[in-house]
């Protein structure tokens, strides 16, 4: 007898996909075995007898393709016919069985190219109808509910193939039926029911068999005693008699009943506490969103979060409405499977107060992902919440319950936890919508582990980049397929360090990866970043390991001798984000294109400070061809927290030292400073005398020179306020009052280096336009410097966003004639800015009119800020291996 083997690679784990193909070769009436391979995929064996089996099969190929499970993501279908005999060589398989069966067999731990984990699933619907039907009684109010469709996925999986006993619900075995309750059913029943949506379902449980939440505060746990005192009468509705009675008898001390804890933590919600509230990859802490009070002492309590926005949760659209602008396509993302935070621009006469995101025009918002959320909506009421990730400046998340107690101890009033290990920790997604485009700011829950396709082949096994140091993920490469870490954050701390090791390892795990397959290491080219120092950490490392045992054996390990064939290489940041956005849309391997990368800082190859820069050329030769003109920094970082003192760096550099200080006083300026006029003669001394003088050439550290010039932001309180905030207030501007061009120096003696793009004379024309309004102002008799910027920073800060874009897309399109270059796109932090990045695609999609084959490029699955640089380094250094092997 003949075999169809059919195996399907993708996403394919963890979303129901064998009940589904069950189910469906019950259709079709297919015996044979289904088996789940790991890495390679899910694999089917069907005997074949005759002709109208295999017509069959042909059309069941294409109902698996047509009608799989949404969640999941099919790469390849490979479809073989094999002997009877081959297949008793080389699988250990019950052939007389599947002959006359059908059968799921136990999952094998095989090894392929791809990982076939998905991210974690929000709560899907069934299981919140359920999850309130008081006949479901096992998960009525349970805050774990979850099915074959839904729940943990990554933050529960220690390793594959994904089966219970490799995720951390093993603690939780399947409860049976119990004799008295037969009614009510068991999860081992559904389990084995192909009928049930939790057929083969990994990561369920009930409130019989499953993990709890328990409530404390105080550091101790809320006795039986009281919360009987608190609740003194409990409706059916809000517990299981049969349950609570379990707890009162056997753990009286401990509050480990769900609803009750929920209650209680509802409760303390509405009196105006902050809750620390355990989720599914980690913790938040929780507040009324319209409590003013409630806002103040969350940051007075986080210390570093004197105006740093908050996050928000709704219980639904219809509530989301009420605070915030939203289309049809943000509200698909956010309720898609994934949840993420998505920022939304506020209603003018809604009930937020401005100290949530103070001096923005926008709120980052999110709907309910687990059931835990929708219980606490049902004990608040509908009204929106702080939600925002429950740690400490520059340490990672807790994600055991003692150490949440001693990390947020000054933070938290009261503590909602639960006893299921949290594997991974996993912060929340984050993105906002320009036009129909997804930009992706933190790409975490919801879509890590999946892979970004590199747009070219390569014979590399296996690569590691680790990223910048701010605002950082790693990525691991198996083949041509690189796979993203969740955000890590900012990479300072020895936790930090910690956390981005151990995440690369863990995908490494996850991939099957062995050391010695390890072949290329990137890393930024700042050599201070600790990232740099774990690229150096892991070379040594995957370099100390054999090709094969026997070499380990026949080697004296005292002299143990490096691997030659490892690359370890440093990748300059901005190359890194144009590689990220090259990736992103697909540009081949030889295929040059120009990025204009805007952003904060990046270490130059000059040793100073970039941030403004126009590179172009392929994957394995970016090289910078434009760039904003250097600015001095009078005392180097300070110009960041500060922005009055990189404003007086732009005065210096138009006007000089002494014109500069006549400006830097009309504008009142050293109001601004710590030490007032003492300050602004020592920075201006300083310039003069060389003392302290770093120089930048960054986008982002002009917007911050134009925020603190229209008195919108003077210092920076987190990473991107003085931007961002000028964005918030250029939102209510009209971006066309005044046409900010800058001027051009071009460079006709190299031909490597074409121009510089002068951004210190749009800051002298805005000054003209403010010195305008000013003698306007003196014939009115109207003094004050705050009057007349008040009147005009709206339209000023608006025309100043659009007239960038404006002026980088004109200068990549001069770049691109002048290379014969087709493909032009925009990268870095600075491309969040919804009116510089529109204004910058139109004015190439205006070009592209008299110009067809213009290619425009733009970041939708790969973030443009840093998050996104490990992916562009592990791309450029894949290239370049490319390189030596053809070599």
């Amino acid at each position: 007898m003949k075999f169809k083997k059919i195996i399907i690679k993708g996403i394919v784990q963890g979303v129901g996909f064998r009940p589904f193909i069950y189910n469906l070769m019950k259709e079709y009436d297919l015996k044979g075995s289904i088996t789940n391979k790991g890495n390679i995929g899910v694999e089917l064996l069907i005997p074949v007898e005759n002709d109208l089996v295999s017509s069959d099969i042909h059309n069941f190929i294409e109902d698996i393709q047509n009608q799989k499970p949404n969640i999941s993501y099919i790469e390849k279908i490979i479809d073989e016919t094999i002997e009877e005999k081959d297949l008793n060589e080389t699988d250990n398989i019950n052939l007389e069985l599947i002959k006359s069966e059908l059968k799921i067999n136990p999952s094998v731990k095989g090894t392929g190219a791809g990982l076939t984990l998905p991210p974690d699933i929000a709560i899907c619907n069934e299981c919140i109808k359920e999850m309130y039907d008081l006949e479901s009684r096992r998960y009525f109010k349970y805050p774990f509910i979850a099915c074959a469709q839904c729940g943990p996925r990554y933050t529960t999986t220690t390793e594959l193939p994904y089966d219970r006993e490799r995720t951390t619900m093993n603690e939780f075995p399947l409860c049976h039926i119990i004799p008295w309750e037969k009614f009510a059913g068991s999860c081992i029943k559904e389990y084995k029911d192909f009928k049930n949506r939790r057929f083969h379902a990994q990561t369920f449980s009930c409130v019989r068999c499953g993990p709890n939440y328990f409530f404390m505060v105080n550091n101790k746990f809320l006795k039986r005693k009281e919360f009987m005192n608190l609740f003194p009468t409990l409706e059916y509705q809000d517990h299981h008699p049969d349950k609570l009675n379990f707890y009162l008898e056997n753990k009286s001390s401990v509050s480990g009943i769900a609803p009750l804890s929920v209650k209680m933590a509802g409760k303390m919600i509405r009196e105006g506490k902050i809750i620390a509230v355990m989720g599914i990859g980690g913790v938040h802490l929780v507040g009324l969103a319209e409590n003013k009070r409630v806002i103040k002492k969350l940051r007075a309590r986080k210390k570093d979060r004197q105006y740093k926005p908050f996050a928000i949760m709704v219980r639904d659209l219809k509530s989301l409405e009420k605070y915030v602008h939203v289309n049809n396509y943000e509200e698909k993302i956010l309720t898609s499977f994934r949840r993420p935070i998505v920022l939304l621009d506020r209603k003018k006469d809604c009930d937020l107060p401005e100290s949530l995101a103070p001096g923005l025009h926008n709120t980052g918002v999110m709907l309910p992902y687990a059931g835990i959320h929708y219980l606490l909506f049902d004990q608040v009421g509908d009204v929106p919440l702080i939600y925002t990730s429950g740690n400490i400046s520059h340490v990672p998340m807790a994600i055991k319950p003692q150490d949440v107690l001693n990390q947020l101890d000054s933070i938290a009033d009261a503590y909602l936890l639960h006893n299921r290990l949290i594997y991974q920790r996993v912060d929340d997604s984050v993105l906002r919508v320009h036009g129909n485009t997804e930009k992706i700011i933190r790409r975490s829950r919801g879509y890590v582990p999946e892979y970004i396709p590199l747009p070219f082949g390569t014979k590399i096994k296996g690569t590691i980049a680790v990223g910048p140091e701010l605002n950082s993920t790693g990525t691991v490469g198996r083949g041509y397929r690189l796979f993203p870490t969740q955000h890590i954050g900012n990479g300072t701390s020895l936790e930090v360090y910690n956390f981005l090791r151990n995440s690369v390892l863990h995908l490494k795990e996850l991939l099957k990866l062995k050391d010695q397959e390890i072949e290329a290491i990137a890393h930024d080219l700042h050599p201070l970043f600790s990232s740099t120092q774990l690229a150096k950490e892991l070379y040594d490392k995957f370099t100390d390991t054999y090709d094969n045992a026997e070499d380990a054996d026949n080697t004296d390990n005292a002299v143990s001798p490096k691997r030659a064939n490892v690359l370890l290489e440093s990748v300059q940041h901005h190359c890194a984000h144009a590689a990220s956005l090259m990736v992103d849309c697909k540009i081949g391997e030889n295929e040059p294109a120009i990025v204009v990368n805007l952003d904060g800082v990046g270490y130059g190859t000059d040793g100073k400070s970039w941030g403004g820069e126009i590179v172009a050329g392929t994957y394995a030769k970016i090289k910078r061809i434009w760039h904003q003109s250097y600015i001095p920094m009078v005392g180097g970082d300070q110009c960041v927290k500060y922005p009055p003192r990189m404003l007086i760096g732009f005065l210096i550099k138009l006007y000089g030292v002494e014109k500069a200080k006549t400006i830097a006083l009309e504008l009142n300026l050293e109001e601004n400073l710590k030490y007032k006029t003492n300050e602004l003669n020592a920075i201006l001394g300083a310039y003069a005398e060389g003392e302290n003088v770093a120089y930048s050439s960054s986008c982002g550290r002009f917007l911050d020179s134009v925020s603190s010039l229209l008195s919108i932001c003077q210092k920076k309180t987190y990473r991107g306020e003085p931007a961002m905030r000028l964005e918030g207030t250029a939102h209510f501007g009209d971006p066309f009052k005044y046409d900010f061009h800058s001027e051009i120096t071009e460079n006709v003696e190299d031909p490597d280096f074409d121009g510089i793009i002068h951004l210190e004379s749009v800051i002298d024309r805005i000054y003209t336009v403010i010195k305008s309004e000013m003698k306007s102002a003196e014939k009115e008799s109207i003094t004050g410097i705050e009057h007349i910027l008040n009147k005009l920073k709206y339209d000023i800060a608006a025309s100043v966003l659009h007239s960038l874009g404006v002026i980088f897309a004109k200068a990549s399109i001069t770049i691109a004639n002048k290379l014969e270059y087709k493909a032009i796109g925009l990268s870095g932090g600075v491309a969040y800015n919804e009116i510089l990045s529109t204004s910058f695609l139109n004015a190439l999609k205006e070009q592209q009119e008299t110009q067809p084959n213009l290619k425009i490029m733009e970041h939708k699955d790969i973030p443009p800020g840093d998050a996104g640089i490990s992916i562009g380094q592990a791309a450029i250094v894949i290239a370049n291996f490319n390189k030596r092997f053809q070599s």
